[in-house]
């Protein structure tokens, strides 16, 4: 009996033990991301080929030699707005696109970025003081994560192409002989039809950049000048905040310039190419000697790069949850949603969004305190997972005064009292109207006024009024108008008129030459000219002064003219002469010539003409005439 016992014992130990290495074994494959969450279908969503590397050259290096390019293209600005990308997958495409997130893990993207506008930084720059794949930048200061942890090695471990035609870039590693003809790893990518072709060295590296239109990258690497490796964009220097209209476009010209790839390609490419790897940017209708991988489709509600290594991505999850909550400090009647940042994953349907997320609880954004907000999510499995944070409404900003001058300068002091003030000031707090009855003060000392404001958090704002009083007129001073008549050729307009202006003064504002306004009006044969200028206090002073043209004058230079042709306008012209009246010297004119029949003789034809002088200047034009008679030759 006890022999049968044993037996029975060690075959249920045997079957055991042959159970536990199957599990354990499904658990691995699974793991590995050769399973899907069902177990039987292989992931087929890679988006990088890393090739197994062969002792013998992969490809002729000579055929992928990049073109000459110009480094200096202007990048297309106007490529980077989110509200020009147009998304032409469904939600369902999108849904049965997505990945699985163990699988994602073993993949690699890469994708290029337009061309960065760096803003002005800081000098300080802030060190990451954790994993960077973990790390959270801290809102605050817009500063550029500059990476910091290189290596320079002897020889470069890899040369960099990217094939801007067919968006792809393959990453070579050297022979025996030291010519990068190894083919490794492929790597899908989004240059722009600003990439410039050529050869290049890398340079700078951030874990974060800033770039042009207010969204930001991740693992940037410098190619050349404004053109940069990195992720697709993002709307803030969040992980959380990825643009999906952006990262459904790689594989497809999409960037202002730069190479966009996913996360883990760009992080690949910081981490293992060090600064100088050369990169060579050509086109061709192939993609490379490893084909080109196909992209990761993500949900349009998806924030998180599935190729994100950091702990908190979703897609790395191994069960449905939530993402994003955590206690919140904000200011008081700031804007608040409660769902910015919230997403719920489906471990099941590797679906994330909003739309299913409960919330219990609220935030008076206008009154400070404490405030518990709990989250609950149902999964497909019908899995409800809770989470909560607490919301902190401070206030930390003291009132504003808005409405009056630091000064006013008046020219009755005694108009400006405590109720003009009252009724002329406006006070906020936070953004919020602020009655005054309960937190404005006013209080008067000689000339000054101090207006002060209080909230409801201990906070004051005092401001200072100072009274001027002045009921003197402004002071223009002229030069002396040395000419009593002007010459026509004289252009008289505000710059000429601006340096007959010796001295502007005033008793209490001051005042320049440039304050003094300027108006013309024709005046006879001349022009009145109006200066005037205006203190603080309202006083104002005007001069006017009278310009004169010189008058022209038309004579004939003979008393017999006698010509071949009538019609001929030189022969008739060359007889009269304009000149000034005052000083006698010639004055440009515009001649004007009519003709009448008067009669003949034997000799000559007759004629009546009247030469008409057209004299101009800035007041206008004048015209002179004299008559003569005039002889032509039969």
């Amino acid at each position: 009996m006890r022999k049968g016992l044993s037996g029975l014992l060690a075959i249920s130990l045997s079957c055991l033990t042959l159970i536990i290495i199957i599990v354990l074994s499904v658990n691995h494959l699974t793991s590995e991301g050769g399973l899907t969450a069902s177990g039987n279908t292989k992931q087929t969503a890679s988006t990088t080929t890393d090739a197994k590397i062969s002792e013998s050259p992969a490809s002729d290096e000579s055929e992928i030699i990049p073109e000459a390019g110009s480094m200096n293209e202007e990048p297309e600005a106007d490529q980077l707005n989110p509200d020009s990308l147009n998304d032409d997958l469904t939600n369902a495409d999108l849904a049965t696109a997505s990945p699985d997130p163990a699988a994602v893990s073993d993949q690699a993207l890469t994708v290029e970025e337009s061309a960065d506008e760096e803003p002005a930084l800081a000098e300080v720059t802030p060190e990451p003081d954790m994993d960077p794949d973990s790390w959270d930048y801290i809102r605050g200061g817009d500063y550029n994560m500059i990476y910091t942890d290189e290596k320079t090695p002897k020889k470069m471990p890899y040369e960099i192409r990217v094939n801007k035609l067919m968006n792809c870039v393959t990453v070579y590693k050297a022979d025996k002989k030291g010519k990068y003809t190894k083919p490794v790893k492929a790597i899908v990518c989004s240059a722009g039809s600003a990439t410039p072709l050529g050869t290049f060295k890398t340079s700078d590296k951030y874990y974060w950049k800033a770039m042009i239109h207010g969204v930001w990258a991740q693992y940037a690497t410098r190619i050349t000048g404004k053109f940069l490796f990195h992720s697709v964009p993002y709307d803030d220097h969040e992980k959380n905040t990825l643009i999906p209209s952006y990262y459904n476009r790689l594989g497809s010209t999409a960037s202002a310039g730069c190479v966009r790839m996913s996360v883990k390609d760009a992080k690949w490419i910081i981490e293992n190419c060090p600064a100088g790897t050369t990169v060579k940017v050509y086109n061709d209708y192939e993609p490379g000697p490893l084909g080109k991988p196909e992209p990761i489709r993500i949900p349009y509600n998806c924030r998180w790069d599935p190729t994100d290594p950091d702990v908190r991505n979703p897609w790395n999850s191994k069960k449905s949850t939530i993402t994003g909550v955590k206690d919140r400090t904000v200011e008081r009647c700031s804007g608040i949603n409660l769902l910015n940042g919230i997403l719920a994953y489906d471990i099941h349907t590797k679906k994330m969004s909003s739309d299913k997320i409960k919330i219990k609880g609220g935030v008076n954004a206008a009154v400070s305190g404490k405030y518990e907000v709990k989250y609950s999510f149902k999964d497909s499995k019908k899995k409800k997972i809770n989470k909560s944070c607490t919301f902190t409404v401070v206030d930390t900003k003291a009132p504003v005064i808005s409405g009056l001058p630091s000064s006013m300068t008046v020219t009755d002091a005694s108009t400006i009292t405590s109720d003009y003030i009252y009724g002329s000031v406006t006070l906020t707090d936070n953004g919020m109207p602020l009655t005054k009855e309960d937190h404005l003060t006013i209080t008067a000392s000689g000339s000054k006024y101090t207006v002060t404001a209080h909230d409801d958090y201990g906070h004051h704002t005092s401001f200072t009024l100072k009274i001027i009083e002045d009921s003197k007129a402004p002071v223009i001073k002229l030069k002396k108008n040395i000419k009593s008549e002007y010459p026509v050729t004289q252009k008289i307009d505000k710059a000429w008129a601006a340096k007959r202006i010796t001295k502007v003064s005033d008793n209490k504002t001051k005042l320049s030459k440039s304050d003094v306004k300027i108006s013309f009006k024709p005046n006879g044969w001349g022009m009145s000219i109006t200066y005037s200028a205006k203190d603080d206090a309202g006083n104002k002073t005007t001069v006017t002064e009278n310009i004169a043209y010189e008058t022209a004058q038309i004579a004939l230079t003979s008393d017999s003219i006698i010509v071949k042709d009538i019609k001929n306008e030189k022969s008739l012209a060359k007889y009269v002469k304009v000149t000034s009246t005052k000083t006698g010297k010639k004055v440009p004119y515009k001649l004007s010539i009519t003709r009448e029949k008067a009669g003949s003789d034997d000799q000559y034809k007759i004629y009546n003409v009247t030469y008409t002088a057209t004299v101009k200047s800035s007041a206008g034009s004048s015209k002179t005439s004299v008559p003569a008679v005039v002889y032509v030759k039969k």
